[in-house]
């Protein structure tokens, strides 16, 4: 079973703290890559944030999940994570978590190392975590970030 931790895409300095438009062509960048490398996954879960809300939507345009887009609680930015660990660990299908700082360090941490420590792991806007668990262990699989990946050609567009 896999888990994909995410941080939102950047936010912009706004009421309600939309996704900006470099977050938002983040998003749609590492959904593509997902959804190139044959990520498949059951569900996206996500705060109830509107910046966690947008990523996921964004997400579930390319990856399509067979269970959807749930909004779920106890994922916020200063939510202790061992509610979400139990319940994670109870399930058998690969699932995406989009999330916040520091909960996403806080819950890696505590699934791959057995304890709580948001230093153990930078997580940047957009980027993605994916752990596996193998024998009742979590182990980190890979981790994109925006940047790592390749421009897209739109992105090269000179219009004149």
């Amino acid at each position: 079973m896999k888990v994909y931790l995410m941080r939102h895409g950047e936010a912009a300095n706004e009421p309600g703290n939309p996704l900006s438009s470099k977050g938002r062509k983040d998003v749609e960048a590492v959904a593509a890559f997902l959804s190139e490398q044959g990520v498949s996954i059951a569900t996206i879960e996500h705060s109830t944030k509107l910046r966690a809300r947008q990523t996921a939507q964004i997400l579930a345009e390319k990856l399509h999940p067979s269970g959807g887009v749930v909004e779920t609680e106890g994922v916020a930015p200063l939510d202790d994570p061992v509610g979400w660990a139990a319940r994670v660990r109870e399930r058998s299908e690969d699932t995406l978590l989009v999330s916040h700082l520091p909960f996403l360090p806080k819950l890696f941490s505590l699934l791959v190392c057995g304890y709580l420590d948001e230093s153990i792991i930078a997580v940047p806007t957009a980027s993605v975590i994916c752990i596996a668990r193998e024998s009742g262990w979590w182990s980190l699989q890979w981790m994109i970030t925006p940047d790592l990946l390749p421009p897209h050609p739109a992105d090269d567009m000179v219009l004149v």
